[in-house]
C-alpha cells in the first residue's frame, strides 16, 4: 500500500477492520484530495460493494447505476429488474451480504453520495433503514459514505436530526498533504526536487495530489507551473470554478467571500468581508464562513483582548490564494 503522509487517517480505518461491532464511516474533503483512493488501498481486500453517484441523473437512473453494480458483485446470478425504490435497491444489497462469508470485515463504500439524493428519491431513508436495521445488527459491515460535496455531507448525514443522528461512528474530513507528505509524494514518483523547489510548487497547489500527480521528473518549477496553469489543456486552468461548485450548493457567495480574503495576507473582518465581496451579512454569510471553515479554506483568528466582531479570517488554501 503506496499512500503519501494519511498516517492518522489509515490508523483509523485499518482499526475498524478489528472492531467487534459494524463501522459507519463519513469522509469527506476537497475534490481531487484523494478520497477515493484512500478507501480503494486501505480497504483493497474488504470491499464487497463499491457503488458512486452520478452526477445529474434522474432517480430511475442512480438506480440503474446501483442495480448494474449489484449485478457485477454477483455475476452468477439471474438477472432481474432494476429496483423501483431506494429501499429496494438496499434489500437487495442485504441479500448479497447475507450470501458471504462470516468472520471478515465486508466494507460497503458508497461514493459522492450527495449525487444518489435526488429529489424526493428517498435514499437517505432507505440508507438510514439499511443501517439501522441491518448493519447494527451485524459485527462486520464498514459502511463508508464519501463524497466532495461536504456541506451536504456536514448537513445531511453527520448533523442529521432524523433516523441517522449520531449514527455516524467515525467522521473524517481529509485534507491535503502537508508540505512534508508532499515531499514523499514525489519520492514515491521518483521525482526528485530541491527543497526550495518543492517549497515553490506547495505554494502555487498546496498538497492536493490531484494536482501533483501529473508532475514529471526533470521537470523545472517554471515548466511545472506552466504546465498546471497556463497551457492550452492545463488541469487548473478551469480548476477554481469547479472546485467550489462540486463543494458547496450556491457557490458563488463562497467564490466571492474567497476572492475578497484574497486580497489581504492577515485576513479580513467580517465586515471587512461584507464591503468588499459586496456580499449581504447575515445568516447566510456565517454559514459560507462556517463551510470555508470546515473544509479547510479558511482560518479564523481571535486576536487577544478584542471582541468577537474583531476575529479575523484569512485564507490558507495555497491553489485559490496562488489563483
Amino acid at each position: 500500500m503506496e499512500i503519501a503522509g494519511r498516517k492518522e487517517e489509515v490508523e483509523i480505518l485499518e482499526s475498524l477492520l478489528d472492531k467487534n461491532e459494524s463501522s459507519f464511516v463519513a469522509l469527506y474533503g476537497r475534490r481531487r484530495v484523494g478520497k477515493t483512493f484512500l478507501i480503494r488501498q486501505v480497504y483493497a481486500n474488504s470491499i464487497i460493494f463499491e457503488c458512486s453517484g452520478v452526477h445529474g441523473d434522474t432517480m430511475q437512473q442512480q438506480l440503474e447505476n446501483f442495480w448494474r453494480t449489484l449485478n457485477e458483485t454477483k455475476p452468477k446470478a439471474k438477472s432481474s429488474l432494476p429496483p423501483k425504490t431506494w429501499i429496494e435497491a438496499f434489500f437487495r444489497l442485504r441479500a448479497i451480504l447475507d450470501k458471504q462469508k462470516t468472520g471478515k470485515k465486508k466494507v460497503i463504500f458508497l461514493d459522492e453520495i450527495s449525487w444518489f439524493e435526488t429529489p424526493r428519491s428517498g435514499f437517505l431513508a432507505a440508507l438510514d433503514i439499511f443501517w439501522n436495521q441491518y448493519c447494527t445488527k451485524r459485527t462486520d459491515i464498514i459502511l463508508v459514505i464519501c463524497g466532495s460535496a461536504a456541506s451536504w455531507i456536514i448537513e445531511k448525514v453527520i448533523n442529521n436530526k432524523g433516523g441517522l443522528h449520531n449514527r455516524i461512528t467515525n467522521s473524517i474530513l481529509l485534507m491535503p498533504l502537508t508540505l512534508g507528505e508532499t515531499k514523499d509524494f514525489f519520492g514515491l514518483k521518483n521525482i526528485k526536487l530541491s527543497l526550495k523547489d518543492i517549497a515553490q510548487i506547495y505554494m502555487c497547489v498546496g498538497g492536493v495530489p490531484y494536482y501533483l500527480k501529473d508532475i514529471k521528473p526533470g521537470e523545472s518549477v517554471a515548466q511545472i507551473v506552466n504546465q498546471l496553469f497556463y497551457k492550452k489543456q492545463a488541469i487548473l486552468k478551469n480548476e477554481f470554478e469547479n472546485l467550489y461548485a462540486a463543494l458547496f450548493s450556491n457557490n458563488t457567495l463562497h467564490e466571492k467571500v474567497v476572492k475578497a480574503l484574497s486580497t489581504k495576507n492577515k485576513g479580513l473582518t467580517r465586515n471587512e468581508i461584507i464591503k468588499i465581496a459586496k456580499v449581504k451579512g447575515g445568516g447566510g454569510l456565517t454559514i459560507v464562513l462556517q463551510e470555508l471553515i470546515q473544509c479547510g479554506f479558511v482560518m479564523p483568528i481571535y486576536p487577544i483582548n478584542k471582541t468577537k466582531e474583531d476575529c479575523l479570517f484569512r485564507l490558507i488554501d495555497e491553489y485559490s490564494l496562488f489563483f
